[in-house]
């Protein structure tokens, strides 16, 4: 099936519908490693990690929510950071099927309802440049639609959510860690 330009732009979007939710943040990280080491970050984004003919608004919105958070975390911007933060946009078509059963009249009643959209998943992943290794991934993800309101917002919190994930996973003596 393919994805139209504008259910692309909305990929990035991928959040869930109302503005204020966090979001449920999937993560892991090597628990060696003491993250309060850290105290510089550059955001990079890798060639395949924005999909073609999607909106570079939402690219740039995306790139921007993440320096806001690193900042907000106590990361300063550096051209030799400690930590890469890479990041990537994915949408997938979904299927889900419902069976109703209706077993109280006199035969079986079955129906199937067939429901297909996407889910676009934003992936963040922390990178140890020196050791060029990752530190810490996470991602979120959630159904897509054409025409989806508030998309800055949505963007701005999904962000801030994986990053006060990240920051509870690592436990950091910076900003988030007190929330």
């Amino acid at each position: 099936m393919k994805v139209s330009n504008s259910i692309i732009i909305v990929l990035i979007l991928f959040v869930l519908s109302g503005c204020t939710t966090n979001y449920w943040v999937i993560s892991d990280y090597e628990r060696e490693v003491d993250f309060n080491m850290y105290k510089t970050y550059e955001v990079y984004n890798h060639a395949n990690g924005f999909p073609k003919g999607a909106n570079p608004i939402n690219k740039q919105r995306i790139e921007r929510a993440i320096k806001k958070e690193m900042i907000e975390l106590g990361y300063e911007a550096s051209e030799e950071p400690d930590l890469l933060v890479s990041w990537y946009v994915t949408v997938e078509d979904k299927r889900v099927m419902d069976v109703y059963r209706d077993f109280y009249h006199r035969w079986a009643y079955y129906a199937v309802n067939v429901y297909e959209y996407q889910e676009g998943t934003l992936v963040i992943d922390m990178i140890d440049r020196k050791k060029n290794e990752v530190v810490w991934h996470g991602k979120t993800s959630e159904r897509v639609y054409e025409g989806m309101p508030n998309v800055d917002k949505k963007i701005k919190k999904a962000v801030q959510s994986m990053l006060e994930k990240y920051a509870k996973d690592v436990k950091l003596n910076k900003v988030y860690a007190s929330k």
